[in-house]
């Protein structure tokens, strides 16, 4: 999103500003290219909210679009956001479901971040699902999410 986008910006131009003069052309000419069929996600929601919602452990109520386009309304905990060829992800616990999902960004109409607060800690939400995603044979490498 524009908000992570301008502080990943930011940052790299701090560091640039003190690399020695050597090391330069390695930050600024790294090679790196994103090819030109990525499209970024549209969304009608605002991520930075789920980002927020994250640090503070706070439920996040939606409403949510599936595959088909049936909506649905659930009441989510969420513990990550992932960034997937030319999705987002927003891995959560789903109260609905009694389960971990990931929900992608561009279906989710509405998002209302809630004062309440999920009852378990965040790290052992990750650490649950990091084991579920393993149990299941999907490769989840923990040190991107933990």
């Amino acid at each position: 999103d524009k908000a992570l986008g301008r502080a990943a910006q930011d940052a790299v131009a701090k560091v640039g500003a003190v690399l020695p003069r050597d090391l330069k052309p390695v930050l600024f000419d790294a090679g790196l290219i994103v090819p030109p069929t990525w499209r970024a996600p549209v969304d009608t929601i605002d991520i930075a909210d789920f980002r927020r919602a994250i640090r503070e452990q706070r439920k996040v109520a939606i409403d949510y679009a599936d595959e088909a386009g049936l909506p649905t309304q659930r009441v989510i905990w969420p513990i990550a956001i992932s960034y997937f060829d030319s999705q987002r992800l927003v891995i959560a616990w789903c109260e609905l479901r009694k389960d971990f999902r990931t929900f992608r960004s561009d279906r989710i109409s509405k998002a209302h971040v809630q004062t309440e607060k999920y009852q378990e800690r965040r790290k052992a939400l990750l650490k649950r699902w990091v084991e579920q995603e393993k149990s299941h044979g999907r490769d989840v490498h923990e040190a991107i999410y933990m």
